[in-house]
């Protein structure tokens, strides 16, 4: 299994790589080019640069499964319409360091939850 350190660095790879060849020159078929050199689609690219984004380095726990930073990415922009994504994603990265182990179903109920 892959941890979520090794998926944030992608994230972070793609990302800096889209600021630093922003104007530069233009690549066709990049998002092809992903799916077929990486396997991963154009939603999860996206999903993995969102990630780096919102979490640093340091803050990566690996106790924290992918499927449920995943979850939060999903409910990121709706998080930050009701104003919990900050307290969410502490409160995430608190149940990580205690190794409190969480369900993706139950979490994604819990983050619809907090949006209503």
């Amino acid at each position: 299994m892959i941890n979520a350190l090794f998926y944030w660095k992608v994230g972070n790879l793609f990302s800096t790589f889209n600021k630093n060849v922003k104007n530069e020159f233009e690549i066709t078929n990049y998002n092809s080019a992903l799916q077929r050199d990486f396997g991963l689609s154009q939603t999860y690219v996206k999903e993995l640069m969102i990630f780096s984004k919102l979490f640093k380095k340091k803050e990566i726990v690996d106790f924290i499964p992918m499927a449920i930073y995943r979850a939060l990415v999903w409910k990121k922009i709706q998080l930050e319409e009701v104003g919990e994504l900050k307290n969410e994603k502490a409160r995430l990265l608190k149940r990580g360091k205690n190794k409190e182990r969480i369900e993706r179903e139950n979490y994604k109920k819990e983050l619809n939850a907090l949006i209503k």
